[in-house]
């Protein structure tokens, strides 16, 4: 589920098929806190897109921890607009749920 290849996104590990990096599925579950279900809503993928992803993140955190500090230098608000965001899809999936009682 997970591939890497030198001309996508600079050969970061991602999520097989699309343009999804292991390290965004890190920063929006275990930096930002959104639940697995809330990253799912968010990025249009599957919770057993996110668990394979969060497996190669334990089997190769070293490299992707580099890759997240790289990014937060890049853009020291990162993590800042992750809770921001989690706070529109948390609306959307309460929505939802209140729509469907």
């Amino acid at each position: 589920m997970i591939e890497s290849t030198p001309d996508v996104l600079g050969g970061k590990p991602r999520i097989a098929g699309t343009r999804i990096r292991v390290q965004d599925i890190v920063g929006y579950h275990l930096l930002g806190g959104w639940s697995v279900e809330q990253v799912a809503e968010e990025l249009d993928i599957t919770p057993a897109q996110i668990y394979a992803t969060l497996s190669h993140y334990y089997s190769h955190h070293d490299e992707i921890d580099r890759d997240i500090e790289a990014s937060k230098s890049v853009d020291p608000d990162l993590l800042q607009a992750y809770e921001s965001r989690r706070a529109k899809v948390t609306a959307k999936l309460e929505a939802k749920q209140n729509s469907s009682d």
